[in-house]
């Protein structure tokens, strides 16, 4: 059996792309897939920068050779929205799954239960946070706490 690296990734929901972003999205993507057996990259789809993540997935699942990785997109819960969009998931993601930590959850805790899931599952986390509040700053913040390796590309590209 393969070992699994997993990758998640969270920014602000009004994450605005750029070339300079995708430039270093796509070469972040690829060293990903090229120095492990298997990685399995664990997205949301609640804005801007899930978008724009899970665009490059697509883009590089186009562009770049390497098969050896899967596009799973995670959600909080199912809801009519959801279901009636499940050919858009299919046809976008490799995979959709609703996180285990959110079972039964109130629907306005699902998304930062369904977070703390995604980091406690992750190799590397992959964030766009320059703000201190927000879904994307608590994630961040778990994420430290849980002393997994972090990457913030708003840290990266600011040096570029």
């Amino acid at each position: 059996m393969s070992e699994i690296f997993r990758v998640t990734f969270f920014g602000h929901r009004n994450f605005c792309q750029s070339d300079k972003y995708e430039e270093q999205v796509q070469k972040l993507l690829r060293e990903i897939v090229s120095t492990h057996e298997y990685v399995e990259f664990l997205v949301g789809n609640n804005g801007g920068f899930d978008s724009f993540i899970s665009g490059q997935i697509r883009k590089m699942k186009k562009d770049f050779s390497a098969k050896n990785y899967s596009h799973i997109l995670v959600l909080p819960y199912i809801n009519n929205s959801a279901s009636n969009s499940e050919y858009d998931f299919e046809r976008l993601y490799d995979e959709t799954e609703v996180s285990n930590r959110t079972i039964g959850v109130y629907s306005k805790y699902a998304i930062p239960e369904r977070n703390k899931d995604m980091i406690e599952r992750c190799d590397l986390a992959i964030f766009y946070v320059v703000a201190h509040f927000g879904g994307a700053y608590k994630a961040y913040i778990h994420a430290l706490k849980k002393e997994k390796i972090i990457i913030n590309l708003a840290e990266v590209t600011n040096g570029l």
